[in-house]
């Protein structure tokens, strides 16, 4: 047995029906940006499940300080010589 389904082009996606008829598409504000962007949902509903999406992806390298500072104990001079060196 072989799953299959169409290959859409992302656009394609926005634009679906169906998608869009089961909530899909979920609309996040993105304050650094100024607008709201559709980002998706998950792919199953649960019926009862309060899982939703709430907020937007992280920008690259916005928890830098709070993973290489406060989970690997690098201090601000370590942390900054590494941005400074491309490395992050």
């Amino acid at each position: 047995q072989f799953n299959w389904g169409a290959v859409r082009a992302p656009d394609e996606l926005v634009e679906d029906g169906h998608l869009a008829d089961r909530g899909f598409w979920v609309e996040v504000e993105h304050g650094e940006l100024g607008r709201r962007f559709k980002y998706p949902g998950s792919a199953a509903i649960h019926n009862g499940s309060p899982w939703r999406i709430s907020r937007r992806a992280p920008l690259t390298g916005e928890h830098n300080q709070e993973i290489y500072g406060a989970e690997l104990g690098l201090d601000d001079c370590e942390l900054a010589g590494l941005m400074e060196a491309g490395v992050l």
